[in-house]
């Protein structure tokens, strides 16, 4: 059977975190999403997680995927996480999944504004997210206006 790869869901997180079980079926720990950050000073470093799922691939076909990070301004890569799936037996009638955990330590963000999360499979955009960055004199200007 011939499937093509599905997006499920890629997200920005304060943290991510596995917990392995007993039953060896781990939880995943999802701690606060991320919308935007608020930075005292330009350029900064941020530390964030990201989560990413997709599905209906096939069983026996390698995938790779890459998660890119871009500053949309400027529309320029900013950092790149590979990712490959491969699962060599299973039912081919039961939809698989995959999953994508990764924690990015002190990212340079350079400038305010939005950075884009896209991840492609077989260098294809299949799904998109953002996040946004604000300097906080800026926040605090608009708040107490």
């Amino acid at each position: 059977m011939n499937q093509q790869m599905q997006f499920r869901s890629l997200m920005i997180f304060e943290d991510v975190n596995v917990m392995p079980m007993a039953d060896n079926n781990p939880k995943v720990m999802l701690t606060q999403p991320v919308l935007n950050f608020i930075v005292p000073f330009l350029p900064t470093q941020l530390s964030f997680s990201i989560f990413a799922a997709v599905s209906h691939y096939e069983i026996g076909k390698k995938y790779d995927l890459e998660i890119r990070i871009i500053n949309a301004i400027k529309n320029e890569m900013i950092g790149a996480f590979p990712w490959a799936i491969y699962q060599d037996q299973g039912d081919a009638s039961i939809a698989t999944s995959g999953l994508f955990i990764s924690n990015i330590k002190n990212q340079i963000i350079e400038t305010e504004g939005r950075y884009d999360l896209r991840l492609y499979c077989d260098n294809t955009e299949i799904g998109s997210c953002f996040f946004e960055v604000f300097k906080q004199e800026r926040v605090n200007i608009n708040v107490n206006h």
